[in-house]
């Protein structure tokens, strides 16, 4: 089967270039001024993209290199799933 950007939308846990967008913008307008946000918001932002540049080297990697780096890893996906949860509380 072919992956395209329809066949994407069409899982259930899928999420449009629009809706993304929204959301985008709607995080950005509640985070306001307050340096303290601001703050969380900007440790979300640098742990989700060194998170993600990992994820996108992971399989040109050898098994052993993976071995070697699952733990760092784990702890950037960890680090991610931790700033989004405190942002989160901070939006609310």
């Amino acid at each position: 089967m072919e992956i395209t950007y329809n066949s994407f939308l069409s899982e259930k846990t899928s999420l449009s270039f629009e809706d993304s967008q929204k959301i985008h913008q709607d995080i950005l307008s509640t985070l306001g001024h307050d340096q303290e946000v601001l703050h969380v918001w900007q440790d979300f932002l640098e742990a989700s993209m060194e998170y993600a540049y990992t994820r996108s080297r992971w399989l040109l990697l050898e098994r052993a290199e993976r071995q070697e780096n699952d733990s760092r890893r784990t702890t950037q996906h960890n680090k991610v799933i931790y700033t989004l949860k405190l942002l989160s509380r901070y939006l609310e």
